[in-house]
């Protein structure tokens, strides 16, 4: 999972907080209480997985800082076509909850080339740039 927050200071400087969650192994208990469809590293990476959790950490904090350096020269349209095939939630209905917005739910159409999420919910299409996005299947 992937939480993202806008901070801003004092001095109206903006710091983007990154949280991530990788599952590095999941047994069948666990795997079995989770009430949604839930993957390991294990089941991707078979016997590379074996590496020590501290390697996994290191090469995916190496990976967000290559991305975000690309990201802050490059933007968002750089990543948008290969977000696009990476957007398992396209066509899916979605539910968004917003800071002092009322709550949407609606079928994810794309995401435009600023990032925004697009949804399409009683027949318009709605723009989304902020708000926890939770997929129910």
């Amino acid at each position: 999972g992937i939480l993202t927050e806008l901070v801003t200071d004092r001095n109206a400087r903006h710091t983007l907080v990154i949280g991530v969650g990788v599952n590095l192994r999941l047994d069948r208990a666990v795997r079995g209480a989770i009430d949604q469809p839930a993957v390991a590293l294990e089941q991707l990476l078979a016997p590379a997985v074996r590496q020590s959790r501290e390697h996994w950490i290191g090469r995916l904090a190496g990976a967000i800082f290559a991305a975000a350096d690309s990201f802050d020269q490059l933007g968002f349209d750089f990543f948008r076509e290969r977000f696009h095939v990476l957007l398992e939630s396209r066509g899916e209905i979605v539910c968004v909850n917003g800071a002092g917005v009322a709550p949407i739910s609606g079928r994810v159409i794309e995401v435009d080339r600023h990032g925004r999420l697009i949804l399409e919910a009683d027949g318009r299409r709605h723009v989304v740039s902020v708000g926890d996005v939770s997929v129910r299947r």
